[in-house]
């Protein structure tokens, strides 16, 4: 019976899985992944995104936000900053944000799903406009655009990247795609078929032998 349920759940489990990276590609396919080019006004505000390695080396993943001449704010990553203090974290952004105009080119950061798996606002304030998240959502970041401007200008989490990181801060490498949705719905049907045989293995021989010993003569 345990293995049944185990089975089920991890079947179960996977195709939710494959679903999700299904929807996943299917967003991503629509949302155009050329170089964008903006013209604005950085914000000066720090985002960093905990739990990121690089060469070996712990730290972050820095984002800012950039307030375009439309009104729209982007979040943008400005680079991979490593550092083995977690309380007094100086981000070198000050030549960035003396810069009163600017003009960027950005591309659009696709990521897997567990960069953004959390829910609720998990936002740690560091300082003044320095923020730390364990994870990326909608609701840490319009918890921090409240704090920042008074209202929230994103209405989705839809975050771009610099092509190359700013002074002071490493291009974050490359990082292996995650596994297909199809693959995911392959995992499930062997699962499944796994549920499918404990199930006949409990039907054609554990409950016979329990009703032969229920009705045995004492």
């Amino acid at each position: 019976m345990s293995a049944v349920i185990v089975t089920l759940s991890l079947s179960v489990w996977q195709l939710q899985r494959g679903m999700s990276a299904y929807d996943r590609d299917q967003k991503l396919s629509h949302i155009k992944k050329s170089f964008l080019t903006l013209n604005g006004e950085w914000q000066s505000a720090v985002l960093l995104l905990d739990n990121k390695t690089q060469d070996g080396a712990a730290g972050y993943w820095v984002f800012a936000p950039f307030l375009a001449e439309t009104k729209n704010l982007y979040w943008i990553r400005l680079g991979f900053y490593a550092t083995q203090d977690r309380e007094k974290i100086v981000v070198p952004v000050e030549r960035l944000f003396s810069k009163k105009n600017d003009s960027i080119s950005i591309k659009l950061l696709g990521w897997p799903d567990h960069f953004v798996w959390g829910h609720g606002q998990n936002v740690e304030k560091l300082s003044d406009r320095q923020y730390r998240v364990q994870s990326l959502n909608r609701e840490s970041l319009r918890a921090i655009e409240k704090q920042l401007f008074r209202q929230t200008l994103t209405s989705s989490l839809t975050l771009y990247t610099l092509p190359e990181a700013i002074h002071g801060m490493q291009t974050p490498a490359v990082r292996k795609p995650y596994l297909k949705p199809y693959t995911h719905f392959g995992y499930a049907l062997q699962w499944a078929g796994l549920c499918l045989v404990s199930f006949f293995f409990m039907i054609r021989f554990i409950f016979p032998r329990r009703k032969n010993a229920a009705i045995k003569p004492n």
